[in-house]
């Protein structure tokens, strides 16, 4: 059974709602390689917001990522268990966030950015991922199908 948030209300995806997408799109390498990227909204989550710093000075450590499809869009729960130990489940939209997700399945990766980039053009900062990229494609054609 699903535990309930800070509403009381049970979520499917543990014991938080899942994190929502501010904005998404591709950013540019200075080699020119294309990631994959999302912007979340990491408001009132510092279990988040911290990774990206750990992950610039510890490295990824170890991750798994699951895929999962619902009638409101897909759902990508990310858990860590070194450096430090952290769980959360990305909400994205469908049809809205389908250009960067069919890029996210060709690559196989995904950055995930806690921070936006500034009017100033500091980069924000991300956490890069790695996923099942066969998979998110499978969910995707599934989803054009079905939606």
């Amino acid at each position: 059974m699903a535990a309930p948030d800070d509403s009381g209300r049970a979520h499917p995806f543990g014991r938080r709602p899942p994190v929502a997408v501010l904005d998404a799109g591709i950013t540019l390498a200075d080699d020119g390689t294309a990631y994959p990227t999302v912007v979340l909204d990491v408001a009132g989550r510092p279990d988040i917001t911290d990774l990206a710093r750990v992950h610039a000075i510890e490295g990824i450590g170890d991750l798994t990522t699951v895929l999962a499809m619902a009638d409101d869009g897909l759902y990508l729960t990310v858990s860590l268990t070194s450096p430090v130990l952290a769980s959360f489940t990305i909400a994205f939209s469908v049809p809205e966030h389908l250009e960067v997700l069919e890029h996210a399945a060709l690559t196989g990766n995904l950055l995930l950015a806690t921070t936006a980039p500034s009017p100033d053009g500091d980069n924000p900062l991300w956490l890069a991922i790695d996923l099942e990229g066969r998979r998110l494609a499978a969910l995707l054609a599934a989803f054009d199908r079905d939606g």
